[in-house]
């Protein structure tokens, strides 16, 4: 009977609610081999049908555009001791690029972040992948007053966009060293980055020659976004800081 049957545009939107939700299955199980099929000629239509089909969701008889993930290459170090860490570092590849120059200053127990995708001039891609960066650092531990030794004690690790945040940590750990000084405008953990060997100048005259620590490491990116760290120089105790 017409009055037992539910009205068209209801109907039509129950079947819409039904479509959409097929297509969303569909392109969450299709996302990782669409990935992959980056060298196939024909791909460009299918991904950016996956792109349009996944940015626009059809909710009730609404239009949600989801926003777009940054995939940004970040490097993270984590101060694990119970002083300050101080940090003048280079950071270079071996594709010509330009050096970049690195100041951290980290509270006991804080933490700092280096978009190394935008130091590259990247925006929100991730660094390519398969590229070696050498990793040169001079390492100064600082308390309120000097005196005494401590351990420098650090957790390095990076990744692309959310990443595995369990991947790849590396730990630079040595101990012994004598603790220096902190200034008395330092307040907070911090890090300043530059393409120009002027301010990278500036950055390695900060550190104090008399308790300072040299170290190096490879960075490589590898394919699934985690970087991967490796010793080069292992820690030991330096007097003598150069750029």
């Amino acid at each position: 009977m017409a009055g037992d049957q539910e009205p068209l545009s209801k109907l039509i939107l129950h079947a819409l609610h039904v479509i959409f939700a097929f297509l969303r299955n569909i392109l969450i199980a299709l996302a990782k081999p669409l990935a992959g099929l980056a060298s196939i000629g024909s791909t460009g239509a299918v991904v950016g049908t996956a792109t349009l089909l996944g940015s626009v969701l059809v909710l009730g008889v609404g239009i949600t555009v989801l926003p777009q993930g940054h995939e940004d290459t970040m490097l993270y170090f984590h101060n694990n001791g119970s002083n300050w860490d101080h940090i003048a570092a280079t950071l270079s590849s071996g594709n010509g690029s330009k050096e970049i120059y690195l100041d951290m200053m980290i509270k006991p127990g804080g933490i700092v972040k280096f978009d190394l995708s935008k130091a590259l001039g990247l925006s929100d891609q991730p660094a390519p992948s398969g590229t070696v960066y050498t990793f040169s650092e001079y390492s100064n531990v600082l308390g309120v007053t000097s005196g005494g030794n401590n351990t420098l004690n650090m957790n390095v690790q990076g990744y692309s966009g959310n990443g595995n945040q369990n991947a790849n940590l590396f730990n630079l750990l040595y101990s012994g060293i004598p603790v220096e000084q902190i200034s008395s405008g330092v307040t907070g953990s911090n890090i300043t980055y530059s393409n120009n060997p002027a301010d990278g100048q500036q950055y390695f005259s900060s550190i104090i020659p008399s308790g300072s620590v040299y170290s190096q490491e490879s960075f490589t990116i590898n394919n699934d976004g985690t970087v991967t760290i490796q010793p080069l120089v292992s820690p030991v105790f330096c007097q003598i800081v150069t750029l």
